[in-house]
Parts: C-alpha cells; sequence; structure tokens
C-alpha cells in the first residue's frame, strides 16, 4: 500500500498491521498502520507538514539509504504535526495550533465543573484528555486547588485559565507545554 503525494490530501487508513501504508511526499515518508492524518507537501513549498488526527504515524527523510535509525523517526499522535524542512533535511514535532480531545476509551472524561480540585489532578486530566504533555513540577504546585467551569474552551484557553488562578504562566516548547510558577501554600 503505497501513495505518491504532491499537494494536501487528509487520509483515513484501515489497520492492516501485515500491511503497513506509506505516503511519499517530496522527501518525506510517512509509515502507518491505521489512522486519520493530512499532509500537506506542495512541489515548489520549502517545508512538508504531517498532522495527525487519530492513531499514530512516524515520519522520516527519504534521503535514509535503508530503514531508517530510530533516532531518525519522528511519531505522532492526535494533536501533533511534524514540519520537514526539505532545505536542511530537518523534521521538527509540534503541538497542533488547535488541539482537540481525544476520542479514547482510555482517556478520562474532561474536567467541565470541579470544585477544589487539584492543579496536579487538572494537568493530569488535560494530559489524557488531550494526549499531550504538560511538564510542571508537582511538588510546587500539589497544595493548589482551583473551582472552576469550562465549557468550550480551546485547551490553551483552560491552562491559561488554570495558570491565572494560581499566578503561573505557561508556554510551549518543544512539542510539550511547560507551567511555571511559585506554587501555593
Amino acid at each position: 500500500r503505497e501513495v505518491y503525494l504532491t499537494g494536501e490530501a487528509f487520509f483515513n487508513v484501515q489497520k492492516n498491521p501485515k500491511r503497513p501504508f506509506f505516503v511519499y511526499s517530496n522527501e518525506l515518508i510517512t509509515k502507518v498502520l491505521g489512522t486519520s492524518f493530512t499532509i500537506k507537501a506542495f512541489e515548489l513549498c520549502s517545508e512538508v507538514e504531517v498532522i495527525v488526527k487519530t492513531g499514530k504515524v512516524s515520519v522520516f527523510s527519504r534521503k535514509e539509504k535503508s530503514t531508517p535509525n530510530v533516532d531518525n523517526i519522528t511519531v505522532l499522535t492526535p494533536n501533533y504535526k511534524a514540519l520537514y524542512s526539505r532545505n536542511s533535511d530537518i523534521i521538527k514535532k509540534y503541538l497542533v495550533d488547535v488541539p482537540e480531545m481525544i476520542a479514547s476509551i482510555a482517556a478520562p472524561p474532561p474536567l467541565n465543573d470541579f470544585q477544589d480540585l487539584s492543579v496536579v489532578e487538572l494537568f493530569q486530566n488535560l494530559e489524557d484528555s488531550y494526549g499531550i504533555d504538560i511538564v510542571y513540577d508537582k511538588e510546587i504546585f500539589k497544595n493548589c486547588l482551583l473551582t472552576a467551569s469550562f465549557s468550550q474552551e480551546t485547551l490553551y484557553d483552560k491552562i491559561d485559565l488554570i495558570c491565572k488562578g494560581v499566578e503561573a504562566s505557561f508556554s510551549v516548547v518543544d512539542a510539550k507545554i511547560v507551567v511555571t510558577g511559585q506554587g501555593c501554600l
């Protein structure tokens, strides 16, 4: 199962471990076992973008002479994207611009209304609900409690509101959300 792509396409691939699905887009190869994802690979564009909606894909450069070394493979799950620079032959992993909750049996239901809940539990719920990494010092924030109600806020809005509630701040670094602050007494 192989496809050669120039342009943009959304794929929804049925799982078949015995027959992986490969998309060749310019100098980038995307290997899929079963997922849905978008690839943007325009001929004259200096970057190729792979965005995962569901499942998992691995991406690597076609410039690899044989099977790529594990260090040269970038694995993407929902809410992550890879940008491949055609000029420098480098793949970088990022969070998508607007992360969405992932539909998973293992993921807990998102917390929309809560009272006196630990910030540590809130961050853990967001990590599980969105499939993303939030880096923070659990020891510093263990005594921070919040009461709030979320409705249609984006992930970044939720994190911003939580941070404001405990006088912290956040940034996105290396495809992770990093929260810093003084914590609570």
